[in-house]
């Protein structure tokens, strides 16, 4: 049984929202905060695919990791059909730079508002790499512009949309946890 995992993230946040998941398991989850260029790709699988084999060579490297230890990465997109998948991957940078409250502007001509969130947790052991995902189907709200309440709308909208990715971060890491006891 794997006593310990670690985490490559450089977000407290996700370590302390995984932390109690992993210790109600007995398992010790341990971040590893290494800097790794992400590549440019739209598919979230690919992103943290490549994320968890660069940021296990270059913690061996540090000697943060041993090679028989358990690494994880997570990554979460943000796919919006009528923009053909934009932001993507990119959903973090999209909201730092334009603002998550400009997406309804947006989409003013647009007229396919369906939407999903893709997270993809990619677990790294020895010479083995699995990746395992989870998907949470919307649509992006029609929010008038004129409205004095979008901002708190908005702002409403993603309250629950992080509680929900939340959700879907444990439901992976539980089925990640569930078939590594398998095997």
């Amino acid at each position: 049984m794997v006593e310990e995992v670690f985490f490559a993230t450089g977000n407290e946040g996700k370590i302390k929202e995984m932390r109690p998941l992993f210790r109600d398991r007995k398992i010790e989850l341990r971040q590893v905060d290494v800097d790794v260029p992400e590549i440019d790709a739209m598919d979230v699988e690919k992103v943290a695919e490549r994320k968890v084999r660069d940021s296990f060579e270059k913690a061996l490297s540090k000697d943060l990791v041993d090679e028989d230890d358990l690494l994880i990465v997570e990554d979460t997109g943000f796919y919006v059909e009528g923009l053909n998948g934009f932001p993507g991957p990119e959903a973090a940078f999209f909201s730092r730079t334009v603002g998550v409250d400009k997406l309804p502007t947006l989409m003013n001509s647009v007229d396919d508002r369906s939407a999903y969130f893709k997270t993809a947790i990619a677990v790294k052991n020895q010479n083995q790499v699995k990746v395992f995902t989870g998907k949470l189907e919307g649509k992006v709200p029609e929010i008038p512009e004129e409205s004095r309440m979008t901002i708190f709308r908005t702002t409403a909208i993603l309250s629950q949309t992080v509680e929900t990715l939340r959700w879907l971060r444990i439901q992976c890491i539980r089925m990640k946890i569930s078939i590594e006891r398998k095997q």
